[in-house]
């Protein structure tokens, strides 16, 4: 109603002023002054009529000012808009992580990695691993390629699995001594008792250079306390997996771990020093070109450590106890620093430069078992010159030798293989006698102080000496005729204790190219013989030391069962071994035999007894030997 009577009022003032309007019209004619009234009728309107243009140019100027603020409330609104949308990402990402740390596992992608092999995944995968919980799996995807610029750290307990992904390391490893993985240690929450981490288990990984294959500082794994690692394939790294030296580490297993080529002089794996229960177990070592075969270092102080099914490489052992079992050597050798325990079960193919496929180093109380060293024509021995020394002992060492043999297969003109027993280099003592000592004796301070007694070489205890009688077919060198031989059964070289042949001279004739001939020899069966070859009968220029092969021997030419002839004069034979019945080596290295007189040849040492087997009333009792001549202990 209000606003009605309002519109009546401005109509009924609006009616006023144009009837004001023609009043005065009317009294400007009515005056005579109709032109003057006309003008100031026209003036009230222009008048009227400016006032409402600046009305209209206020309400424009006002409406301009309308819409620049509604713009500017426009901008504010976006900004406002941008902001929230930060806030919600923010919130978004930590719901993710959130959800993430309560999951069974998280991943490198959930922060950001790619996998592509291009892209550089180091601030993802450092990412994951901070926000891994203790417990919490840190999963990779399967067959993709992270490349890395830097290490990445894990500081809590947690299962790393590769899933079979590639670690791709890029140049940036280059120069440093800097690892793929490391799980940091000294970051550990839990200060009860000091621990370190526990539990880490990383597996499942390809670790790989990104580019370069020829520089030496590219690190796989270094790992610390209870640390699981396995399943691990590895292409030209210097070292795949080594155990921190900081501090006193147990329950560390490595496991699986297959070596393609290997650039730099570290060992691929260290166990570090000082702990309990070390395992490294299933190692695979394949040498490409510029391979170098350090594969595994066992350190200092381990009082436990199992090192099993290695396949090549050369393996260092330190001050630890150790248990070795199961490798198969075709490159690389075994080398122990003071070790304790034992190696079993070994078989190795044999340097080709010279070098001793098993050395035992000042310090070293060792048990070697079912080892056998493999000699093979292919690789070009040296078949005259070499002794084949497959051990090395300092003089401190400690070793209890069983069953360990080697296996020779000459040049290709013949087509046998050969077992004789193992020798030790310089120790002549132990290889007059090796392949007895290969089946079982112990060796002190160079010294063989028990072994098998050639009276027990036919105890059926023993019975695996009669496994490596050979035959086969010999294609003969350069040989033809009649040849005779003799042949000792020998005990003790130095001593000149033995058997002659009780039947005498045996010839055989030879043809060149024709069937294998057989050559009997008398005499107890395995023992280790001295044969004796000459184109006369009781002439003999070549002499000759086997191991033992049955009752049979085979001779080549050059070679009688893998072993070589050696020129000599005729008036060097040596018929005067001294027979005996028994033969029994003391722990102070002496010796007690059974004979019917003393000996007139060989190096006797003081205390060697010699028990007489005329057992009669007249007779002595026994010699002794007091360093310079025997000594009768008195007639029964």
């Amino acid at each position: 109603m209000s606003i009605l009577l309002d519109c009546n009022y401005k109509e009924s003032e609006k009616m006023a002023n144009i009837t004001n309007y023609l009043n005065k019209i009317k009294t400007a004619v009515y005056g005579k002054d109709v032109r003057g009234a006309i003008h100031d009728a026209i003036k009230q309107v222009y008048d009227d009529a400016s006032v409402n243009h600046d009305n209209a140019n206020m309400e424009v100027k006002m409406a301009r000012g309308t819409h620049n603020t509604l713009n500017d409330r426009l901008d504010k609104s976006d900004e406002i808009q941008a902001q929230t949308n930060a806030q919600l990402s923010r919130v978004n990402n930590d719901l993710t992580i959130f959800n993430s740390k309560t999951q069974a596992f998280i991943t490198p992608e959930q922060f950001g990695a790619v996998g592509d092999g291009v892209t550089d995944d180091t601030e993802a995968i450092q990412r994951a691993s901070d926000n891994c919980q203790a417990g919490q799996k840190l999963l990779f995807g399967a067959n993709k390629k992270y490349k890395i610029s830097d290490t990445i750290v894990f500081y809590r307990t947690n299962v790393i699995d590769g899933n079979g992904c590639f670690i791709m390391m890029d140049d940036n490893f280059r120069g440093e001594s800097r690892f793929a993985f490391r799980y940091d240690h000294t970051a550990n929450d839990n200060n009860i008792l000091d621990t370190f981490i526990m539990g880490n288990e990383i597996k499942n990984f390809n670790i790989q250079h990104y580019r370069n294959l020829e520089d030496t500082y590219f690190n796989g794994i270094f790992v610390a306390e209870n640390c699981h690692v396995l399943n691990i394939y590895c292409w030209g790294v210097n070292k795949v997996v080594e155990v921190t030296k900081e501090a006193y580490i147990d329950f560390i297993t490595i496991e699986d771990i297959n070596i393609w080529g290997k650039w730099g002089n570290d060992f691929a794996i260290d166990t570090g020093h000082m702990g309990d229960a070390r395992v490294v177990k299933n190692i695979h070592f394949t040498p490409v070109d510029a391979s170098n075969y350090n594969v595994l270092k066992v350190g200092n102080g381990h009082n436990t450590c199992r090192v099993e099914g290695i396949v090549n490489g050369h393996i260092e052992m330190g001050k630890s106890l150790v248990d070795v079992s199961n490798l198969h050597m075709e490159y690389g050798t075994l080398t122990f620093n003071g070790t304790r325990g034992s190696v079993k079960e070994v078989f190795m193919w044999c340097p080709q430069d010279g070098s001793f496929p098993m050395t035992f180093n000042s310090g070293s109380t060792m048990a070697i078992e079912n080892c056998y060293f493999h000699y093979f024509d292919r690789l070009q021995y040296d078949f005259i010159n070499a002794k084949f020394n497959e051990l090395k002992l300092e003089w401190d060492v400690v070793l209890h030798i069983k069953n360990c043999f080697k296996n020779i297969l000459p040049p290709s003109d013949v087509t046998f293989l050969n077992a004789i027993g193992v020798t030790i280099h310089e120790n002549d003592e132990f290889n007059d006698n090796s392949l007895c000592n290969s089946i079982e004796s112990t060796i002190v301070n160079g010294r063989c102080i028990s072994s098998i007694m050639p009276t027990d070489r036919g105890n059926p205890n023993y019975n695996i000496l009669g496994s490596f009688y050979t035959d086969g077919n010999v294609k003969w060198k350069t040989m033809s005729g009649t040849y005779y031989y003799n042949a000792i059964l020998v005990y003790d070289e130095k001593r000149k204790i033995g058997q002659t042949k009780k039947s005498g001279e045996v010839s055989q004739t030879i043809t060149n190219g024709g069937p294998c001939p057989l050559i009997g020899l008398n005499g107890r069966m395995n023992s280790n013989i001295k044969v004796y070859r000459g184109t006369t009968s009781h002439s003999y220029d070549k002499v000759v030391n086997i191991g033992p092969r049955g009752d049979y021997l085979h001779d080549n030419g050059y070679l009688l069962n893998g072993a070589k002839w050696v020129n000599i004069n005729p008036s060097d034979v040596e018929t005067d071994y001294l027979e005996a019945e028994k033969y029994e080596i003391n722990n102070d290295g002496t010796v007690t035999i059974s004979a019917v007189t003393t000996p007139t040849a060989g190096e006797w040492k003081k205390g060697d007894r010699i028990i007489n087997s005329t057992y009669a009333v007249g007779y002595p009792k026994a010699w002794v030997y007091n360093g310079s001549e025997w000594i009768s202990e008195g007639n029964l």
